[in-house]
């Protein structure tokens, strides 16, 4: 897009296309969620989604696809890189983590959410490091040259 506003040629079709670009999805109200990410934090697992749908509330119960699974969600964290504000609900297009949910898994669709159709991937390559004969590990993070250049692919 490119226009002048001094000229005022051009303002109309950006806002346009402005307007298009950024329309809100319409959700539903029955609770859906797509989980995304599994991480952990001082031993709690954080079940990280979206909320595609309604809204989840902490202390509302959660069951797997199987209904085999039912677990409470004990909270429900926003991010803002490593700092979190805890909050009693989170509505439809939140991006949020909980904790209390473990039996979720990445690509898991929650409540009226359906499953990814692809499956996760995963790394095919591993690695570590080898320290030479006699050196510290402490030493070793102030160096790099004391490292043995070992690869492992699985």
């Amino acid at each position: 897009m490119f226009g002048s506003a001094l000229k005022l040629t051009g303002v109309d079709e950006f806002l346009q296309c402005l307007y298009e670009y950024t329309k809100m999805p319409s959700y539903s109200v029955d609770f859906a969620g797509k989980v995304y990410k599994i991480s952990e934090d001082r031993g709690q697992c954080l079940t990280f989604m979206k909320i595609t749908g309604g809204s989840l509330k902490v202390r509302e119960i959660l069951k797997s696809d199987k209904n085999v699974n039912s677990e409470k969600v004990n909270q429900i964290r926003i991010y803002s890189g490593e700092k979190f504000n805890t909050v009693d609900e989170a509505d439809a297009g939140t991006v949020c983590a909980v904790t209390g949910i473990t039996f979720a898994q990445c690509g898991d669709g929650l409540g009226t959410q359906k499953n990814a159709d692809m499956s996760v991937l995963e790394p095919v390559l591993t690695y570590g490091l080898r320290l030479l004969d006699g050196v510290d590990a402490h030493t070793a993070l102030e160096k790099k040259c004391v490292f043995s250049k070992v690869k492992t692919l699985s």
